[in-house]
């Protein structure tokens, strides 16, 4: 019994003087933050912390990008605003992996191959050409394209109308993909 302690104490202390050694070189551990993403300007992303706290991070051609549900890969351009993401960065706020969490979008719909579509529902705020910025009531605001594929309608009359019909301080209902062209534009209220 005398030889098993013994072993036993030798690899408890072998580990211990062991354990350090790894510990230190595995370096300075990635920051991590849950959040809503609540801007994105080229490769920055702005996400608003679960914790309270606001963080903008880049992404670069190292960044992993990845979606929570299966761990399936994703890329750059399925981020769309007001996703949970779960980002690591270091201290020069480089994003190394952006974990798609949930939110407005995240995969295919019904393994149909199409994208979700991103649902916000805010004042329009400008108007200029085929393009429409809206601040969401969530506190985000998005900027969405429209082209000859985009539907218009009025909910009160339950109507088609045309992108003539909009007007700046109308509430609206719009849905959009990862790639902020606009599908459908809904007019909810008037001014």
């Amino acid at each position: 019994m005398s030889k098993f302690l013994l072993r036993v104490t030798f690899a408890i202390a072998l580990l211990g003087l062991c354990l350090p050694t790894t510990v230190l070189a595995a370096g300075p551990q990635p920051a991590r933050l849950v959040g809503k993403l609540t801007a994105i300007a080229g490769k920055a992303l702005t996400i608003a912390g679960e914790n309270g706290s606001t963080v903008t991070v880049t992404c670069n051609d190292s960044t992993k990008y990845r979606r929570d549900a299966g761990g399936a890969a994703a890329t750059f351009a399925d981020l769309a605003i007001g996703q949970t993401l779960r980002v690591y960065y270091g201290s020069d706020n480089v994003a190394t992996l952006v974990n798609i969490t949930g939110g407005t979008t995240g995969g295919t719909t019904g393994g149909t191959g199409q994208p979700k579509q991103i649902r916000l529902v805010g004042n329009l705020t400008a108007i200029a050409g085929k393009t429409l910025t809206i601040a969401g009531e969530n506190g985000s605001t998005v900027t969405v394209i429209c082209n000859d594929s985009t539907k218009f309608r009025r909910d009160a009359t339950n109507s088609f109308v045309t992108l003539g019909d909009l007007k700046v301080n109308q509430t609206v209902r719009v849905y959009y993909g990862a790639n902020n062209f606009a599908t459908l534009v809904n007019i909810v209220k008037e001014p």
